[in-house]
């Protein structure tokens, strides 16, 4: 089979039986290659950097039926190890020809980030001209991690071990192994940098492997200094292959969420203004299933988890009802309320600075960037909105306190998801800090600028 003439860098170690001018396999994206080294100045062990391009052989490892069986084996081993799913497998995304259009006739691949995460590997689609004024679509199939608790733990371990500042230079990617390998913990994963277009490679961070098709949540850290070998950044947690941009990808961004300014007063506002309403919003949810018990030919069935994206709920005085929270609403904050006893239900997501709230003004839902914050545990749906519910997250939350954990998150059975629950002084807590940290930093910076600039009068005036 012919090799594609596309530019991918990868690099590999030596090992140890190799002798010189001996072919290497390696299998790439769930393809078998044959890697032809020099042996003048290399040795086993040396880290050699290759082309894919180069290859002189290369043959098709998987077909479509293997990749699905082996999906399966990897849910089933994860359902095993007692891990929780992720809120969805995948989504399918249209590329519209309008983004083709605008294309140049060299781009074969595409790197695609849907709202805040980014999927790698990249996507062949061959030639631009095959989707340009409508000729056809292009189905895309945004992955999302396997494992919600797999996800959680990685976080953990970098808020842990790094701390919470690393997220704010870092990036989320979602990485699906098509190597047709294994790949164990600490070995090289290599990577196309979804936003600098250069080859890269990380470190496999978990300890239990990423099984072939297993899709695992991985953050990149730091900046690359394109077409310059001689600066570096300390701060990234990846090494890079080479500085050069790789022209034939072409990134495309996808958002789905419209959020508008919103704040912690506008929260309290609201929960005033429904707690003295006589009647209450019912639930979405329990709404349905009462339809459902009318009409039993009804042929909709969707999970709760449906449901509750688009709907939010509010705990006081040991009630959970539910808010559809809106701007300018007419009233004054009372002060007399404890609002270290009002607990409400927030979407977490990096779509949003940690030093702001906003607001889904068509669903009446708020979302914060919760990121840095260890979770407490998780609790049902189902069980959330009960008098027995309502007492554990309290319990839980205050037995959590004085390990610096402040929200519970909701899970749906097997799947986790990205709704949390915390008090709402607790949120006005971790707004008001992250944007005192942020005014601190840019003191910090502007009082840097200063001294450069005074050096560099007083450097100009000895002279």
């Amino acid at each position: 089979m012919e090799t594609d003439k596309t530019d991918i860098w990868l690099s590999m170690t030596i090992p140890e039986n190799w002798k010189p001018d001996d072919k290497i396999k390696i299998l790439h994206e769930g393809v078998e290659y044959m890697i032809y080294i020099e042996g003048n100045l290399r040795k086993p062990g040396d880290v050699y950097p290759f082309n894919l391009k180069d290859s002189i052989e290369k043959k098709l490892d998987w077909n479509l039926e293997n990749k699905k069986k082996q999906i399966a084996k990897n849910k089933k081993a994860l359902f095993d190890k007692g891990y929780i799913f992720d809120i969805k497998e995948y989504i399918k995304l249209i590329i519209k020809h309008d983004i083709f259009d605008k294309m140049q006739p060299e781009k074969d691949s595409m790197i695609v980030r849907y709202n805040d995460e980014w999927n790698l590997p990249e996507v062949k689609f061959e030639n631009p001209g095959k989707y340009r004024t409508g000729k056809r679509k292009f189905t895309y199939n945004f992955m999302f991690p396997t494992s919600f608790q797999k996800k959680e733990a990685y976080k953990r371990e970098l808020i842990l071990n790094v701390g919470k500042g690393f997220f704010a230079n870092s990036i989320k990617v979602n990485y699906i192994n098509q190597t047709g390998n294994v790949i164990e913990e600490d070995a090289d994963i290599y990577l196309t940098h979804p936003v600098y277009l250069v080859p890269i490679s990380i470190k496999n961070p978990y300890t239990d492997g990423i099984d072939v098709f297993e899709t695992v949540r991985l953050y990149l850290r730091g900046k690359v200094y394109k077409d310059n070998h001689t600066n570096t950044d300390d701060t990234n947690n990846f090494e890079i292959l080479d500085n050069n941009t790789m022209g034939n990808i072409v990134m495309i961004g996808i958002k789905d969420t419209v959020l508008k300014k919103f704040s912690i007063k506008d929260i309290k506002k609201n929960i005033i203004s429904f707690d003295s309403k006589s009647e209450n919003l019912g639930s979405l949810f329990d709404i349905f299933k009462i339809l459902k018990q009318i009409n039993h030919t009804m042929e909709l069935s969707p999970g709760p988890l449906e449901f509750f994206k688009h709907e939010q709920f509010y705990i006081k005085d040991n009630i959970c009802k539910r808010i559809f929270y809106e701007k300018d609403i007419d009233n004054t904050v009372d002060n007399i309320v404890m609002w270290d006893e009002v607990y409400v239900f927030v979407y977490n997501t990096t779509l949003v600075s940690n030093r702001d709230i906003r607001l889904n003004k068509e669903y009446g839902t708020i979302y914060a960037n919760l990121e840095k914050e260890l979770s407490c545990g998780s609790i049902p749906y189902d069980e959330v909105k009960t008098p027995n519910g309502v007492k554990k997250i309290k319990e839980k939350l205050k037995e959590c306190a004085n390990q610096k954990k402040y929200i519970i998150k909701i899970n749906f059975g097997k799947k986790g998801s990205d709704i949390y629950i915390m008090t709402v002084s607790k949120l006005e807590d971790i707004i008001t800090k992250n944007r005192a940290d942020a005014m601190d930093i840019s003191y910090v910076d502007m009082k840097a600028i200063q001294k450069e600039e005074q050096d560099e009068f007083e450097r100009r005036s000895d002279t």
